[in-house]
């Protein structure tokens, strides 16, 4: 599985997507090991500013500006 991390000021962003059962599970591996990172760090996550995109979408909020799948911004 392939993911993606970026990072503006003190925000990251880890994008991926997966189309299987065995997919899910390595996500969730995953986000167990980084909640456990973050524990070890001291480093709290902002549940508000936290989520999971489930299907596909044209637009995408990202630091507060709305980008679609042109990159227009709004």
């Amino acid at each position: 599985m392939e993911y993606t991390l970026n990072k503006f000021a003190d925000n990251t962003k880890l994008s991926g997507a997966v189309d299987t059962p065995e997919g899910w599970d390595a996500i969730q591996r995953d986000l167990n090991k980084l909640e456990k990172w973050a524990h070890v760090n001291l480093v709290r996550f902002d549940n508000e500013r936290c989520n999971i995109g489930i299907g596909g979408s044209s637009e995408e909020k990202d630091s507060g500006v709305l980008i679609d799948e042109k990159l227009n911004m709004s």
